[in-house]
């Protein structure tokens, strides 16, 4: 009968551990997902996007007025804080970033957090067909979005 003890226990165990697993990435995911929450625990995307993000921009042409646009800029943190000064590193360059998020809440964030005149937030899905822009855009930058799309195809 210990033996079956042992084993009801075990099992016990596991699904415990599970549901507390299941209950943490609840959490967690519902804190991505309000913008304060998503910006004060977003570092891990700020240190990607400050090593990356200079990377892929130091060999880039750069003209007076580029449209760029920020797919997935979320709270809008490295949209200002990263992308943006490393565009207007020349005097001559006046850029307009499009912050683009299919999130009300966080355009609504950012768009008082981190406010800018080169930087338009605006709420889009751009995966979506009907999704218009209001110019072309010269450059695109996405970082950490595609685990946020649910259907990859």
């Amino acid at each position: 009968m210990d033996f079956f003890k042992k084993l009801l226990f075990s099992n016990l165990l596991k699904k415990l551990q599970f549901l507390l697993f299941c209950h943490k990435l609840l959490i967690t995911e519902k804190k991505m997902y309000d913008p304060d929450s998503y910006d004060a625990y977003s570092e891990f995307q700020r240190r990607d996007a400050r090593e990356l993000i200079p990377y892929i921009t130091e060999n880039m042409d750069w003209r007076k007025a580029d449209n760029i646009l920020d797919f997935g800029c979320g709270s809008g943190f490295n949209t200002k804080n990263i992308l943006l000064p490393l565009v207007v590193q020349d005097e001559n360059i006046n850029p307009l970033i499009y912050g683009v998020d299919v999130s009300n809440k966080m355009i609504d964030f950012a768009s008082v957090k981190y406010a800018s005149p080169n930087i338009v937030y605006m709420q889009a899905d751009v995966l979506k067909d009907d999704c218009e822009f209001p110019c072309k855009f010269d450059k695109i930058f996405s970082f950490h979005v595609l685990h946020w799309i649910l259907d990859q195809e």
